[in-house]
């Protein structure tokens, strides 16, 4: 899991540059999509974890501008549908085995040497989780290349 710090900045500096935000995710995610949502400013997102179903949440991925995810079956979703797409992936998983492929979809990812781990549960990592500290300028350096002003980011 990526810091919701980190989700909460790179939603802001996105909606300074004028996107608009669509939070994603099952009833699992929704925890987590609400603390994100408490620190966006209150139109300029919505906030849909736990509330489409699995084409909806295509459809959605399809239509905007940019996908921004986890490494979860949203990001292979996102490149199914042939949308941009930036993939935070995490260390429990070869990246070069699981990751999602296609002509627009980014891998960002922080090489450490205890990947692939295969834990199954944050709890078991003995790192503190290393391998989603991918710096945020990182992603939103990225996340500008992918982008024109004024879209839709899921």
């Amino acid at each position: 899991m990526w810091r919701t710090d980190r989700w909460i900045a790179l939603c802001n500096r996105l909606i300074a540059q004028d996107f608009d935000i669509v939070l994603l995710g099952d009833t699992h995610d929704a925890e987590t999509c609400n603390a994100i949502a408490d620190g966006l400013p209150g139109a300029s997102f919505v906030n849909r974890a736990g509330q489409m179903t699995l084409p909806e949440v295509a459809e959605a991925i399809a239509d905007s501008a940019l996908f921004i995810g986890l490494d979860t079956g949203l990001s292979h979703i996102a490149s199914s549908t042939g949308s941009p797409a930036l993939v935070l992936f995490s260390g429990h998983a070869d990246h070069e085995v699981w990751a999602p492929d296609g002509p627009d979809v980014s891998i960002l990812r922080n090489d450490v040497p205890c990947a692939p781990c295969h834990a199954t549960r944050m709890t078991q990592c003995l790192f503190k989780h290393r391998c989603m500290d991918i710096p945020l300028d990182f992603v939103w350096q990225a996340a500008s290349a992918k982008l024109d002003d004024g879209q839709t980011v899921t």
